[in-house]
């Protein structure tokens, strides 16, 4: 990692602003200090416009278990005065649904009867999909859980579940097809996602999608760690010890951009010089993403041609 500092001090190299005792006299360049992170951020921009400047952010997604089977209650179905009920056997302690009009849900268990543990009373001025969850405490000793949507008018539910793991009240998961992943807040593009399986293979996958240019969605089923890799909107720098994610050709950039500018009015000559240098390491660090290794099919070898 490379400090602001560090591109200061590069930079005093330049300027030949070091003693022969090997230190950077304070009290002389001060001035070019105090201006320096300004010129640092805006070095940042330029670069965010070349692609040199990444960042990553890591996940992970493991899917809990849905009582009430895998796929099917991602369907939506309708209420038309009838109760549906959905069953499971052993004990729930927590559940997730959604609906989008007027209801009444019951959290039920079966010991000799069914024991109703919550009541969710649905109010009318709902009128799209919404999500409810919560913690249940089973019956001791039951031996099978459901949840029962009645009601007096027609509404639709999709994206049913119920889970047999205890969670801390502000953990339990949502269960959708897609789960939405919180980006960081510099997030500008993405540049490539990388996925870890769990026997530590990387390879490039489909189980994400993005909505938009800044939404991010997993595969709810999908198992495994994501390292994503993603074009950041550059952080204003306002100290010196603050780290930027560049390599070392890139922060030299840096350092002949910060010379160039400090000297843009106190000697114009030096500080063509060194703008030339940076257009010049600005080229060599713009290296292209290496292509993505895929399995190519030699047709010319099929059905015994």
């Amino acid at each position: 990692m490379i400090t602001a500092l560090q591109i200061f001090n590069n930079a005093m190299d330049l300027m030949d602003k070091r003693s022969s005792t090997g230190a950077i006299d304070a009290t002389k360049t001060q001035r070019y200090k105090v201006r320096t992170p300004n010129i640092l951020t805006m070095w940042q921009a330029e670069l965010s416009k070349t692609g040199d400047l990444y960042a990553t952010f890591e996940f992970d997604n493991k899917p809990i278990p849905n009582m009430l089977g895998m796929l099917s209650n991602f369907n939506m179905t309708e209420f038309t005065g009838t109760d549906l009920t959905y069953e499971a056997q052993g004990q729930c302690k927590a559940y997730y649904f959604e609906v989008d009009s007027e209801a009444i849900v019951y959290i039920e268990d079966f010991t000799t009867q069914w024991n109703i543990l919550a009541t969710i009373n649905v109010p009318s001025t709902i009128t799209s999909l919404t999500k409810y969850k919560g913690l249940i405490a089973p019956t001791s000793g039951s031996t099978k859980s459901r949840l029962r949507f009645s009601g007096s008018y027609y509404y639709k539910t999709i994206n049913r579940a119920l889970f047999s793991y205890s969670f801390q009240a502000d953990r339990i998961p949502d269960y959708r097809p897609w789960i939405r992943k919180t980006l960081p807040a510099d997030f500008k593009s993405l540049d490539m996602i990388i996925s870890e399986y769990p026997d530590r293979q990387y390879a490039k996958d489909s189980a994400y999608k993005w909505e938009g240019r800044k939404d991010l969605y997993i595969n709810y089923y999908f198992e495994g760690n994501y390292r994503a890799i993603y074009k950041p909107v550059p952080i204003a720098i306002t100290d010196l010890i603050q780290t930027l994610q560049v390599d070392d050709i890139t922060a030299m950039s840096g350092a002949y951009y910060l010379a160039a500018h400090l000297l843009l009015t106190e000697d114009p000559g030096t500080a063509s010089y060194f703008s030339q240098r940076f257009i010049e390491l600005k080229l060599e660090s713009n290296v292209k993403t290496p292509a993505v290794i895929s399995n190519i099919i030699d047709v010319y070898s099929l059905g015994g041609v």
